[in-house]
Formats: structure tokens, C-alpha cells, sequence
């Protein structure tokens, strides 16, 4: 017995069921490194009809027993010939083994592997994603983790309330004792008003030279005036 798999082309996946993950080369690769595998025939006809069967050498087509529409242009099961002529053997699906659970599983995990290949070293532009996105979803995933961790363990959640309290303590203590603690108040509303009065004391003596300089003009013309 020998067992050939075929691999449908890119452009048929794409056509029948969408965007797919692997490319044909990938997937050709991937089954023909199992051991169980003879020959892997890439590409494989979306399609199998019983003359392709027979000159390929090949007596039976095994597959899930449930009917495939995708490609069949509106048939309700593109295997019926090869059911009806004796060309069939059913085999039977893995449950949650898809591309389309694989995609789904992606999808929903969108975050968890954006921020998986960025601490990879992948640039936002290899993830066609902006820097304003990335940062976005780091920002989410960590406040994401850090309100789970708070939640699932309330004694942590305590520890850490009281670790942050200690070290901002001696934060408020510096500001209360730079600018409400009263004594330093005092010093400073002191120091305040010194420099106040000196700058007072200043002005005064500016206006001072001022009114002697007038006196001494006005003396000096009256003398003037007696003497003429």
C-alpha cells in the first residue's frame, strides 16, 4: 500500500476558501517530511474526477465523511462520483485540528502575538501594523495583566499597595517639610519679607539722592537770583 497526498495549489485555496496561511511550498514541505507519506502531488485537482484517478494509479481517496461544498459550484458534495464508483475511504476529523480553527485561535489571540514578535524584534512595519498601534496594544496587554494579577491574588495586591505607599512616603515627607511644614513656612515667609524691606530700603535711599540733588539745584539758583 502507498499513501499519496495531494496539496491544492495556492490560487484554488484562495479561490475556494480564502486567504490561507501556508503557501503551497510550505505545505508540500510540512507532509513530505512524515514518514507515513510516499508521494505528495502539488497541484492536487480541487476537483478529483475518476479518470484522473485511474491514471494516476490511485484506488481510493480518503477523506472525512461529511459533505464538501467549497468549490463545487453549487454541487452538494464535490466527492459524490468518487463516493458512487467505489473510490472512497472515510477517515475522521481531530477535533479543533483546522486551518480555520488555527485561524480562529490567531485571530482571537490578535494582541498576544503582535506583542509576541515585537519583543521578537519584528518592527511595526514587518507586522503592517503603525508605531501608534503597537505601543497601543503593549499598553493594553500590560494593564490587562497587571489588574489580573491584582485580581487573582488579593495578598499581593495588599503588598503592593503598602510597597507603594512606603516609597512615596518619603516623597510627601519632602514636600511637607519643603513647603507646608510651618516652622519652614515661617523661615521662608521671613526670608521674604527681608528681602522686601531691603529692596525697600533701596528704593528709598535712590529716591533720597534724588530730592537732595533738587534741594541743592534750588539753592544754587536762588543764590543766582539775590545776587543779580
Amino acid at each position: 500500500m502507498k499513501l499519496i497526498v495531494g496539496v491544492a495549489s495556492d490560487e484554488e485555496v484562495r479561490l475556494h476558501k480564502g486567504q490561507n496561511v501556508m503557501n503551497e511550498i510550505e505545505r508540500s514541505q510540512i507532509i513530505n517530511h512524515c514518514k507515513w507519506v510516499d508521494e505528495v502531488i502539488m497541484p492536487c485537482p480541487w476537483t478529483i474526477d475518476i479518470e484522473w484517478l485511474k491514471e494516476k494509479g490511485i484506488h481510493y481517496v480518503a477523506h472525512d465523511d461529511l459533505p464538501y461544498t467549497a468549490g463545487g459550484g453549487g454541487a452538494k458534495d464535490i466527492y459524490y462520483n468518487v463516493k458512487k464508483n467505489g473510490f472512497w475511504r472515510t477517515t475522521y476529523r481531530t477535533k479543533g485540528v483546522s486551518t480555520s480553527d488555527i485561524v480562529l485561535r490567531i485571530i482571537r489571540n490578535y494582541n498576544n502575538y503582535i506583542e509576541r514578535n515585537l519583543r521578537r524584534d519584528y518592527s511595526p512595519a514587518d507586522l503592517n501594523i503603525s508605531n501608534f498601534k503597537a505601543l497601543r496594544v503593549k499598553l493594553m496587554l500590560k494593564l490587562d495583566r497587571e489588574w489580573k494579577k491584582r485580581i487573582l491574588n488579593p495578598g499581593s495586591m495588599w503588598s503592593d499597595f503598602v510597597r507603594r505607599f512606603q516609597r512615596y512616603e518619603y516623597k510627601l515627607q519632602d514636600i511637607w517639610d519643603q513647603y507646608i511644614n510651618p516652622e519652614h513656612f515661617n523661615k521662608v515667609a521671613l526670608e521674604t519679607c527681608r528681602r522686601i524691606r531691603g529692596r525697600a530700603r533701596d528704593f528709598d535711599d535712590d529716591d533720597e539722592d534724588e530730592e537732595d540733588d533738587h534741594f541743592i539745584l534750588r539753592k544754587e539758583k536762588s543764590l543766582r537770583d539775590s545776587f543779580y
